[in-house]
């Protein structure tokens, strides 16, 4: 038997719309109900028995069953894309503190809107994600690529002649410095 064989039987037996929502629903419940204490301390049986009901209740749902198989890998396909991103920052970028300030509120922006995307055909009602026209020009049209991509040179070139400060600052610096502003870059 093959592994795609097994998967197909688990998918025909109710494994990926019965079982694994049952127990994550119960999981992150239980883990929940112990790490808030609602019901006072040394009450597992009690968070047991609401995470065992409310995971019963999750799985009547076929709305929620639904949206779960649909939500769940997309959240994993932008996770992957979050951890390639961040290896190559960290190839490229040297070690970060974390983020602060603006760049905390920036990731933050960002994670809302990853996960805003990743329910996109929730909720748009099955319509999936529309791009905007500006983007489908950007990514199809060979003379808007090549427009924004020169407009782009010209404003980092305006930028780097025009730098105030040190002239004996290079521009690998100067970029190092706009990156340590926004909380990339290097610690000194």
């Amino acid at each position: 038997m093959s592994l795609y064989e097994i998967v197909t039987t688990f998918e025909s037996i109710g494994v990926f719309d019965i079982a694994l929502p049952f127990l994550l629903v119960f999981t992150i419940t239980f883990g929940i109900l112990q790490k808030i204490k609602l019901f006072g301390t040394n009450k597992k049986n009690i968070d047991l028995i609401v995470s065992l009901v409310l995971a019963f209740l999750a799985i009547r749902n076929l709305f929620f069953i639904d949206m779960l198989n649909r939500f769940l890998p997309n959240v994993a396909m932008l996770l992957i894309i979050i951890l390639m991103f961040l290896l190559f920052l960290g190839t490229f970028g040297g070690v970060s503190s974390g983020f602060q300030g603006v760049m905390a509120i920036l990731a933050l922006l960002f994670s809302a809107i990853a996960v805003l995307l990743a329910l996109g055909s929730d909720l748009l009602l099955g319509y999936g994600f529309i791009m905007p026209p500006f983007l489908t020009d950007f990514l199809y049209d060979y003379q808007t690529r090549a427009t924004l991509l020169f407009i782009g040179g010209m404003v980092i070139v305006i930028l780097l002649a025009t730098q105030s400060g040190n002239s004996q600052t290079t521009w690998t610096q100067w970029l190092q410095e706009r990156a340590q502003e926004l909380g990339f870059g290097r610690n000194r």
